[in-house]
Parts: C-alpha cells; sequence; structure tokens
C-alpha cells in the first residue's frame, strides 16, 4: 500500500519486542531499501543474517541493496552465498548477473540470467538483461530472442 514508514514502525516493534526475529529486520530492511535509504537497509539485512546466517532472502536483498550503491563485489558475493545456501534462488542470480554486467563481464552475466531462466522460465527481467547483455557483446540476433520473449511475459 506504499505505507513504508509504518511498516518501518511496525517492524521496529517487532524487533523491540523480540529482537532475535531475524525477518523483522529483513523485512524492515527491504522497507529502508524501498525507500531509497541503501545503507540502512544494508545494516538490517546484515544484522538479519548475522541471526539467522541462512536467511537466503537477506542475502539476496542486501545483495540488491549493494547494487543500487554502486558496489557491484558485495552484490556478487551476497548473491554467491544465496545461491550456495539455495542453488535453485532465481532472483540470486538475476541480481548477480546484473552485477557482473555492471562490471562488464558479460558472459557471466548471460550465464547467470541463463540459470535463473533455467529455474524459471518466467522471469521477464531475466530475458530482458540478457538481451541486454548480449548486445552488449554485439549478439543482436540472441538479443532480439531475448527481447521477444521478455516482452511477451512483460504482457501477461
Amino acid at each position: 500500500m506504499g505505507e513504508y514508514d509504518k511498516a518501518i514502525e511496525d517492524y521496529s516493534k517487532a524487533i523491540a519486542i523480540n529482537p532475535k526475529l531475524a525477518v523483522a529486520y529483513s523485512n524492515r530492511g527491504e522497507s529502508y531499501a524501498i525507500k531509497g535509504k541503501y545503507d540502512k537497509a544494508i545494516e538490517d539485512y546484515s544484522k538479519a543474517i548475522t541471526i539467522d546466517p541462512k536467511l537466503i532472502s537477506a542475502y539476496c536483498n542486501r545483495g540488491f541493496a549493494h547494487i543500487n550503491k554502486g558496489d557491484f563485489s558485495m552484490a556478487i558475493e551476497d548473491c554467491s552465498k544465496a545461491i550456495a545456501i539455495d542453488p535453485k534462488c532465481a532472483d540470486a542470480y538475476v541480481y548477480r548477473g546484473y552485477a557482473y554486467h555492471s562490471n562488464g563481464e558479460y558472459d557471466k552475466a548471460i550465464e547467470d540470467y541463463s540459470k535463473a531462466i533455467a529455474i524459471n522460465p518466467k522471469i521477464a527481467t531475466a530475458y530482458n538483461n540478457r538481451g541486454i547483455a548480449y548486445r552488449a557483446k554485439g549478439e543482436y540476433e540472441k538479443a532480439a530472442t531475448d527481447d521477444g520473449i521478455s516482452r511477451s511475459l512483460s504482457q501477461k
């Protein structure tokens, strides 16, 4: 509903009641990230990971926050940790692919986007981003194919 300040208040109350509730830190971090407060988001995701080192969403979301801050090496590290915990986490491959792409590592990006698509063939973002990576490499036919698939999925 877009009431992220209220959500942050509620998550803070939950944390005050139970400071070991990792998911509350992770959810509050997500609210901060949506508001563009990436440092606070990263702080909360880190706390969630300290409490629950297997909380995949906290690694993925912290990786995404690092992407938004332009810290692609940290994003790659976080997404790789999420993948180590759950190799079927499609979002982790998409985010890590984006970080690789931003570093100019197009082959690694394409590999990650392809893994995300293999896990969930309905992730339009993975096709779109893979198409952009193909285009950056000059592989225009592959780029056009992915662009078409991405548009088709986005319209559904």
